[in-house]
């Protein structure tokens, strides 16, 4: 592919509609002009009126390279006099379709671009030797791009579907308790002698670290077989 190529597949990204005035003779005229255009990376439709001589291409172009191409065709002065972004809300709206198929080398691949360049309704291709595909604009759907292959070249075409983003699955944080003890201290005197009654209150807090208990002496007790008595 040389540079003239490369060139034209750099379109702007808004949807342009340039109006051309030249000489239409005839019907044919007309007619050899448009077939051209319509193959030209960008574009999406191409309209004439041979009454008043005039050409309007819409799409995804730039209007002074187009302007030269009309020229070159034509042979014939060109003129060029509007040149306005299209609000058309009813256009079918354009998508983008990846197909993977075999390509032997680059002249297959050349080949390949040309004649989808051709489908009415594709209005970009890039390939993608390497990777062995085709990227298609147009508002053409995917499965009759495979149809139209088929049909053109014999080739088996395969819609390549991207996956979603697998979500990595949030781990959750384990969150240990610690308990702020508190320790009350009350004595009593009985004819056994003192006793002492510790109670433990505590309140939950999360803090991560491990909680230790304390629990009460036994030192005086009647349930403990161990513990001292006072006489």
């Amino acid at each position: 592919m040389g540079k003239e190529e490369k060139k034209d597949e750099k379109g702007g990204d808004e949807i342009v509609t340039a109006v051309y005035k030249l000489n239409l003779h005839c019907l044919q005229c007309a007619r050899t002009t448009k077939k051209p255009l319509m193959r030209t990376q960008g574009v999406h439709s191409v309209d004439y009126d041979i009454k008043k001589g005039e050409i309007k291409v819409i799409g995804k172009i730039d209007g002074k390279k187009i302007h030269q191409q009309i020229e070159k065709i034509s042979k014939k002065k060109v003129e060029m006099t509007i040149v306005a972004k299209s609000k058309d809300k009813k256009e079918p709206v354009s998508t983008i379709t990846t197909l993977k198929l075999p390509m032997h080398c680059a002249k297959c691949e050349h080949d390949l671009k040309k004649m989808m360049l051709k489908h009415k309704g594709v209005h970009g291709v890039k390939s993608d030797l390497k990777a062995q595909t085709l990227v298609i604009e147009g508002t053409v759907e995917p499965p009759k791009l495979v149809k139209y292959i088929h049909k053109r070249v014999r080739k088996h075409a395969e819609i390549v579907v991207k996956k979603p983003d697998e979500k990595k699955p949030v781990e959750k944080k384990e969150i240990v308790k610690e308990v702020d003890v508190k320790i009350v201290e009350t004595s009593k005197i009985t004819d056994k002698g003192e006793e002492k009654k510790i109670e433990v209150k505590f309140k939950e807090t999360t803090n991560p670290y491990f909680i230790h208990y304390v629990y009460a002496p036994q030192l005086f007790s009647d349930e403990n077989p161990n513990a001292c008595s006072i006489m």
